[in-house]
């Protein structure tokens, strides 16, 4: 009889009454798996609304000197 392992990415999302199991996905390997739940993680916490309002209110709108320099720099920093 052969042996069949079967990998599953399970992330564990947070709510208001703590942690509750996220959508499962297939996955072709253990590694696969395992990047599957990082990238879900390192998403969520990324696109935090909460972290988006305070960031939204701590921007400035950028001084004529840093304007005037982003203006400069931006093609030589394109350039090859």
């Amino acid at each position: 009889m052969s042996q069949v392992t079967y990998y599953v990415a399970l992330p564990f999302v947070f709510t208001d009454d703590g942690l509750s199991p996220g959508v499962a996905v297939e996955c072709i390997s253990a590694s696969a798996a395992i990047a599957s739940i990082f990238i879900k993680l390192v998403r969520s916490a990324y696109f935090s609304e909460v972290l988006i309002e305070v960031n939204l209110v701590l921007s400035f709108v950028p001084s004529p000197f840093t304007t005037a320099m982003m203006a400069s720099e931006m093609p030589a920093a394109i350039r090859p």
